[in-house]
């Protein structure tokens, strides 16, 4: 299968206004443009996505696993669009740590603030993890799962 964005945001958006003539308001588009992305997209699916009535439209089982994943995939491009518009600006990326909480409480606080406030546009992302999780973390390696690490 091979479904193209442009097709899932206009599917997004005839879910969200509840109809295509909505979504073509909404895009600037005429609707007969939009019904045929959603005839193609039904065709890629090979399955019906919408049920059509003369006041708008209902997602089928089909169509809302379909909204599901098209939001997702939004979701994660905008994630990417900010990511790159960071990298643009000078922003450092993002840095994952782990620590107890004792270091955590006591000795990360001035250490991190003065870190952050030195490197603009770096995210940390910390998890609190018992000492042995840390361990077996740095141990595991990057890429793969780190427990209930999920910073």
């Amino acid at each position: 299968m091979s479904f193209d964005l442009q097709s899932l945001e206009l599917f997004r958006s005839i879910a969200e206004t509840g109809s295509i003539a909505g979504a073509a308001a909404r895009h600037g588009i005429a609707p007969s443009a939009v019904s045929k992305r959603l005839a193609s997209l039904e065709a890629e699916a090979a399955t019906e996505l919408v049920i059509r009535h003369r006041r708008g439209i209902e997602l089928t089982p089909a169509g809302r696993l379909v909204l599901k994943h098209a939001e997702t995939l939004a979701n994660q491009l905008a994630g990417l669009q900010s990511e790159l518009r960071d990298q643009r600006s000078g922003g450092r990326g993002v840095i994952r740590m782990a620590a107890n909480t004792s270091a955590i409480t006591q000795f990360l606080p001035e250490d991190l603030a003065e870190f952050v406030l030195s490197n603009p546009g770096t995210t940390i992302r910390m998890a609190e993890l018992e000492s042995i999780e840390i361990i077996e973390a740095v141990t595991v390696g990057p890429g793969r799962p780190w427990g209930s690490f999920r910073a």
